[in-house]
């Protein structure tokens, strides 16, 4: 959607995406003061960062940095949108400046919706029955639930500096190798080993174990 606006901050063009989000007619806000799309408590600040952009640099177009700003809508409510706004200078000496905007409402309402959902899933995690680790190969455990902190006796903290192959009793490796090639091509591996726990005691586990999609290894461990 386009709005455009003179150096007086007077409503000059409305395009008609922009009659369908904020729903006035171009006829209700052309001419009128900008602060119609505008909710109270950044009316002010608003107005301080146009008069600013109008009065910047003697170039006779320039573009401001992409920010996200609040709109209101004619039935009064307030929506976030992300506005770009580009000053021209005319040739009779006045200034103009559109701003091309773009409703974040529904990218807004999708990440609450995934960071919900991920909260969610952490829970169902952290609850599991199971142990589940997952960490960067060669590095360390950065995610793991309170069933594996109890099973191998290991802090969270102590977990970031714990490689996958700490908790695999060695001895065991060689007659059950990782199948690296197997984890890469998108496998799941399931097998049995021999876990060792911080005190150096072990215990035989079933493991699940399967790469994730931002490449990090994920393995479930049941005793």
């Amino acid at each position: 959607m386009v709005v455009s606006v003179d150096e007086n901050h007077t409503v000059t063009s409305f395009n008609r995406n922009a009659e369908e989000t904020f729903g006035y007619a171009a006829s209700q806000v052309v001419g009128k003061p900008l602060d119609i799309l505008l909710p109270q408590s950044s009316r002010g600040p608003h107005q301080q960062h146009v008069t600013d952009f109008a009065l910047g640099s003697n170039d006779s177009r320039r573009v401001a940095t992409r920010k996200e700003i609040a709109g209101r809508r004619k039935d009064g409510t307030i929506f976030p949108a992300e506005a770009a706004i580009v000053r021209t200078k005319l040739p009779d000496g006045h200034i103009a400046m559109t701003a091309v905007l773009r409703d974040l409402s529904e990218q807004n309402r999708m990440k609450t919706a995934l960071r919900e959902s991920e909260d969610r899933l952490l829970m169902l995690v952290e609850e599991a029955d199971d142990a589940i680790l997952v960490g960067t190969e060669g590095v360390g455990l950065d995610q793991v639930n309170q069933a594996a902190i109890k099973l191998l006796g290991y802090s969270r903290d102590e977990f970031q500096t714990t490689k996958f192959a700490d908790v695999i009793d060695a001895s065991h490796v060689s007659e059950v190798p990782f199948r690296r090639q197997e984890l890469q091509a998108g496998k799941t591996i399931r097998t049995e080993r021999i876990a060792r726990r911080r005190d150096g005691t072990t215990l035989p586990v079933r493991m699940t174990t399967k790469r994730l999609s931002d490449g990090r290894i994920m393995s479930v461990m049941r005793a």
